[in-house]
């Protein structure tokens, strides 16, 4: 089916390639988890020494939110057909954007009349008015029909969010033992868990607004073409992207009209701080800005398929006003969230920049070095990424091996039950006007005092 919607091979050593950057991509993406849930926990301060190295709420947003649209290329149209290695590469990063692919169908005569009438289904889609070609050539090579994609990605996401959940409830409701000196700590620890991996939740949920708008909108335009529109798959498809932007709008008012002081209660960063605590108090809507442009950039990868370059072109325009945006808004509270941030735009405006090379009037030879080039930017920016996180992880292993003393680079940290014992009645530490050029998680507050209390 393959050799129907991609051209050339792909050998032994790119195909050895891939699966090393998919597992490098997984090991990075499970250590910036860490991270993330570390940077969250109330009884973390990280040390003075090397702040650009401690464990952060941003990295892990910032590194899916790339791979993510790299992987959305795959689903894209191009005017000639591609090189198999380099679709390859793309569809191997699919999972990012909840598309799980199927497994080849065996080779039976039901398989083959599977296969003619998928490729019956492209040529038909080539003659309608709307050109779904970048969308069936992706079911095609993932061998999943392009009628069920709606369903896998909410299957896939359901999963993801219920087990989750479990994980929630388990830790949340753990029971109580009055017998144990020892258990109010445990329970305290282990409801702090249960709010951070809910934090989780809220993170997987906003990690999907460019698959659900790009697969939403695929569903909506293909049936748009049919007799009967709309069918009930369209229809869930509408309400869906209908939620999508109520959820930001709601979002965005409840940003608006919610206090600083509010938004510092730990119980509320650890829960939605995930999304908004990176950003500064007054451009705190600018998490808005972002959900909106990869919402989309997923609407526009589904709606502009009549001209390869035009897609691509729309989805640089895109990126480029929201980097302008992001240079003049500078929104972060950390200065190193800031650098990655733009490098990353920058990096990603010159792969889609040599994407658009791709479409025009080309030989095969410029075709395999553009692809290349694509392929080795996003193997270089994985491969930096990992060894960056076992740095950090290094780091990280040799604070808490070191005796509390004073040759400790670790601060003395809060215990979770005196976090717990005041979890609503908590504020941020005070910034000053240049609060932008920190380099560490803003996620740590301080408890405010009780009546007869202490600090």
């Amino acid at each position: 089916m393959k050799a129907a919607v991609t051209t050339g091979t792909e050998s032994t050593t790119e195909q050895t390639i891939r699966y090393i950057i998919s597992s490098i991509i997984g090991l990075t993406i499970v250590l910036m988890s860490f991270f993330q849930f570390q940077a969250t926990n109330p009884s973390f301060v990280p040390p003075d020494a090397s702040p650009a190295l401690a464990p952060n709420s941003w990295e892990l947003p910032v590194f899916i939110g790339f791979v993510q649209l790299i992987s959305a290329l795959s689903l894209a149209k191009y005017a000639k057909v591609p090189q198999t290695f380099y679709m390859n590469f793309l569809d191997s990063l699919s999972w990012l954007n909840f598309l799980i692919r199927g497994s080849a169908p065996a080779k039976a005569p039901s398989a083959v009349a599977s296969v003619q009438l998928t490729r019956r289904e492209l040529a038909t889609s080539l003659s309608s008015s709307y050109d779904a070609t970048g969308f069936i050539q992706f079911s095609l090579r993932s061998n999943v029909s392009e009628h069920d994609w709606f369903v896998r990605l909410w299957t896939a996401l359901i999963i993801v969010v219920a087990v989750l959940l479990v994980a929630v409830v388990v830790t949340g409701l753990s029971p109580f033992n009055t017998n144990s000196s020892d258990s109010h700590r445990k329970s305290a620890s282990l409801r702090s868990v249960s709010y951070r991996l809910l934090g989780m939740v809220v993170l997987v949920v906003y990690f999907a607004a460019l698959p659900i708008s790009m697969i939403c909108m695929f569903e909506i335009l293909e049936d748009a073409t049919t007799t009967g529109f709309p069918h009930t798959m369209s229809v869930l498809a509408i309400a869906t992207l209908l939620a999508l932007y109520v959820g930001v709008g709601v979002g965005a008012y409840k940003l608006i009209d919610a206090t600083e002081a509010g938004l510092s209660r730990w119980a509320t960063r650890a829960v939605f701080g995930v999304v908004y605590a990176n950003y500064t108090y007054q451009a705190r809507l600018f998490l808005c800005a972002t959900a909106l442009a990869n919402s989309v950039t997923g609407i526009l990868i589904a709606a502009i398929t009549a001209n390869s370059l035009t897609q691509l072109l729309a989805l640089i325009v895109v990126r480029m006003v929201y980097l302008l945006a992001m240079v003049v808004v500078r929104p972060f509270t950390s200065a190193l969230q800031f650098g990655f941030a733009v490098a990353m735009e920058v990096l990603l405006l010159v792969i889609l920049g040599l994407s658009a090379g791709m479409t025009g009037d080309i030989t095969v030879d410029a075709q395999i070095h553009l692809s290349y080039a694509v392929i080795i930017l996003v193997c270089a920016f994985c491969i930096v990424m990992f060894v960056r996180q076992l740095v950090m992880l290094w780091h990280f292993s040799s604070a808490w091996a070191k005796d509390e003393g004073t040759h400790s680079s670790r601060v003395p940290t809060l215990h979770d039950h005196d976090v717990e014992s005041s979890m609503h009645y908590t504020v941020s530490l005070p910034r000053s006007n240049n609060s932008n050029i920190l380099a560490t998680s803003p996620m740590n507050t301080i408890r405010i005092a009780d009546s007869g209390g202490r600090l």
